[in-house]
């Protein structure tokens, strides 16, 4: 092997690109970060769409079987709707009477609670005000066509009403 002096001079650029394909094959077929994958898989795309379909993807869940875990979440209610509702029959415990002689501690700890369920019902309340605009113009859309559109105004006027 000789050595090319063009090679050796100190201006000379790196084939970078070279650089990054030998570094790669040199893990092939075990890329860095790649590790063992345990995922579940299902036989349309739309089902990876709705689960998982990423570069990376991280379950932090320690159930003990995941594939139940996952038809729970799927089928019955997400971890966020299960919580809500744990938060909603605590505080209709709370409201209807704590026992008397609490330590302060376990007063404070149903405190917190109440205060974290208002705390939810003010962000869903934000995220409703901000969908006010695109609703409007889809009323007002509607009202293009009354003719046509009649039965979907009429539900519109029944929910403003309290109905």
């Amino acid at each position: 092997m000789t050595l090319q002096p063009d090679r050796l001079r100190a201006d000379a650029v790196p084939d970078y690109p070279a650089i990054w394909d030998a570094w790669w094959r040199s893990f092939w077929p075990r890329a860095p970060l790649s590790g063992d994958v345990s995922q579940a898989m299902s036989g349309s795309m739309q089902d990876s769409i709705g689960g998982q379909l990423g570069f990376i993807n991280i379950h932090a869940s320690r159930s003990g079987d995941v594939q139940i875990e996952q038809r729970i979440t799927e089928q019955v209610a997400s971890y966020g709707r299960q919580l809500g509702w744990i938060v909603d029959a605590l505080d209709v415990l709370i409201r209807t009477g704590r026992p008397a002689g609490l330590a302060a501690d376990d007063a404070d700890a149903l405190d917190q609670l109440t205060a974290l369920r208002a705390e939810v019902e003010s962000v869903k309340e934000n995220v409703a005000r901000d969908r006010i605009e695109p609703l409007v113009a889809d009323i007002r859309a509607l009202r293009r066509d009354p003719e046509r559109n009649r039965d979907d105004l009429q539900r519109l006027r029944r929910a403003l009403d309290g109905d």
